[in-house]
């Protein structure tokens, strides 16, 4: 469709494998559905092959869907919380390793491993995730939730003096 950004990540892909790596090639793009929608769903099918088992695939959709319905950038710790503490009936009640999730998709995030503000590289992505089929509406839903969840039971605690303000989550201060 000509999106620069989009066009930079097929451009990104191609030159990966001029390199010998396993990207798409160019002749794959004319098989591609244009638009972001064709894009992840191939990135998708190219990670099913790479990620062991089910769970990458749903703890990165997981951490697309907070990211995605994010007001601002969030902290690693953060986006953890809120997988582990208000989206365990999606994770199916296992360990949500925000970390390593976020170095999944690091292609799409910008923020680092020493726990420095994560969100996605443009905020494109945030509204593709958000609006589009890429992600389960019920699983979007629930991460805008989890924010209300999160900033309400933050609030309790607050008024109840335990977090004390200043160990609030910086998120929701700002």
């Amino acid at each position: 469709e000509g999106d620069p950004l989009l066009v930079r990540f097929y451009g990104e892909d191609i030159w990966k494998t001029v390199d010998g790596g396993t990207a798409i090639g160019v002749d794959d793009l004319n098989r591609l559905k244009p638009g972001y929608l064709g894009y992840f769903e191939q990135w998708w099918e190219d990670q099913r092959d790479q990620w062991p088992g089910k769970r990458p695939e749903r703890d990165v959709k997981v951490a697309l869907a907070l990211l995605a319905c994010a007001l601002g950038p969030l902290r690693a710790s953060e986006l953890g919380t809120l997988g582990e503490d208000y989206l365990q009936d999606y994770l199916e009640a296992e360990k949500f390793d925000a970390a390593e999730t976020l170095r999944l998709i690091c292609r799409f995030v910008a923020g680092d491993a020493r726990g420095a503000d994560w969100t996605f590289q443009h905020p494109k992505f945030a509204e593709f995730f958000r609006e589009s089929s890429a992600l389960d509406p019920r699983l979007v839903e629930r991460a805008v939730a989890a924010y209300q969840e999160w900033g309400n039971a933050t609030l309790h605690r607050l008024s109840d003096a335990t977090p004390a303000p200043a160990k609030a989550p910086a998120y929701l201060l700002r």
